[in-house]
């Protein structure tokens, strides 16, 4: 019985001798990275100004972006017809090197045409003698340019001919019915400004008649002009070659 109280006593003594057992603590990481560590700081400091900084698409604070601007708006209208559709060509600039997209405004006597939105007005939407004018702007997505006005201005239209010179020249007169139409339906006059000599054409009816008798064989050049009340000038050039005349059935043959 002794013995077991001793023994007992003797584990008591050894467990109050032994050391606790150390708990580990994790490092204050806010604590060094901000006390400890420079290059920890600057780290941390460089992700802050990284969250901070604006996006690509963004204009930074302190800098104004440049508006875009537009040089020149050109048109192009086709002479030959009564009516076409107008086309429009811009040439713009953006100091930023932004990319430029334009709208486009189109004006009939002053009324905005809302369904016409393109550089292309439609031939459908105006009549000839109208007050056309086209308003484009610019924009870099941050600012838009000044607003462009052009007024559309439609010169004469040059009448046309449409015929194509006979080629056949089975007699000794040669007959050429020039046909010419002008795109207003004015009055025209036909003339010949080169011909060979003994070629004529009928002013009104742009009839051309030639007598092939005496004509010598060879290359010979036409110019017809069909012109409009308003000085405008349609221009048809060929040209003919012509061969020894064959001889007529009933006359003698030459030796």
């Amino acid at each position: 019985m002794r013995v077991l109280c001793l023994l007992g006593v003797l584990l008591f003594l050894v467990a109050c001798s032994e050391e606790p057992a150390k708990v580990r603590k994790e490092p204050d990481w806010d604590r060094l990275t901000s006390a400890d560590s420079k290059e920890s700081k600057r780290l941390k400091q460089q992700a802050q100004e990284q969250q901070a900084a604006p996006k690509n698409d963004a204009v930074s604070p302190g800098l104004e972006n440049a508006p875009p601007r537009i040089s020149t708006v050109k048109y192009q209208v086709n002479l030959a017809v009564l009516k076409s559709d107008i086309t429009l060509t811009v040439t713009g600039s953006d100091a930023d090197g932004d990319d430029v997209e334009y709208s486009y405004q189109w004006f009939v006597n002053d009324e905005e045409l809302y369904e016409e939105t393109t550089s292309v007005l439609s031939a459908q939407s105006y009549q000839r003698g109208d007050q056309v004018e086209a308003v484009v702007t610019g924009t870099d997505g941050f600012s838009e340019s000044r607003p462009y006005r052009t007024l559309i201005v439609f010169p004469d239209a040059l009448p046309q001919i449409t015929s194509r010179p006979s080629e056949n020249f089975k007699t000794l007169d040669y007959t050429y019915q020039v046909v010419a139409k002008d795109p207003d339906d004015g009055e025209l006059t036909y003339s010949l400004e080169d011909a060979p000599e003994g070629m004529t054409i009928d002013a009104e009816s742009g009839l051309i008649t030639w007598s092939l008798r005496g004509v010598k064989a060879g290359h010979y050049s036409v110019t017809i002009a069909v012109e409009n009340a308003a000085g405008k000038k349609g221009i048809q050039k060929f040209d003919m070659d012509l061969g020894e005349p064959e001889p007529q059935e009933g006359s003698p043959e030459q030796e």
